[in-house]
């Protein structure tokens, strides 16, 4: 996401974003929290977790207690050829499954057969994976 901001902000109208490099489910935990005590949790919240390491089902539902009264969360599945790739990608669409207000955007299959979305190490992204990235994001809240 961080990659991908300056698209993200074309596409979706007057985005909050807050990414950061590396930075893992229990972290985003805690600051969903913090957000979430101070009154700052938006009614529609996306979440591009998994890139950097395991994604647990208890913090999956832990993150959608957290966003409990969201109208809508979505998730980014991940494309990074690391061995957490697809467990990460099953706890993110059976996660979704259990929630109605839970949504997924599969960049995983957009980006699976595009090498030229990526640069070298093949999962940070690319000027020209940018566009689809964020429109793919935008797709789905206008879809809500």
């Amino acid at each position: 996401m961080v990659g991908a901001a300056g698209e993200l902000t074309r596409a979706i109208s007057d985005p909050e974003i807050d990414a950061e490099v590396g930075r893992q489910a229990s972290t985003v935990i805690d600051i969903l929290r913090q957000r979430r005590a101070t009154g700052r949790l938006g009614d529609v919240v996306v979440l591009h977790i998994g890139n950097n390491g395991a994604v647990t089902a208890e913090q999956f539902d832990e993150l959608m207690r957290t966003l409990e009264g969201a109208r809508k969360v979505v998730f980014v599945n991940v494309k990074v050829p690391r061995p957490w790739e697809q467990p990460n990608n099953s706890v993110l669409a059976e996660g979704v499954r259990r929630y109605p207000n839970a949504a997924l955007v599969d960049w995983y299959a957009a980006s699976a057969d595009r090498p030229e979305f990526f640069w070298e190490d093949g999962y940070h992204i690319r000027p020209e994976g940018q566009p689809t990235y964020a429109d793919l994001i935008s797709a789905s809240l206008e879809a809500s």
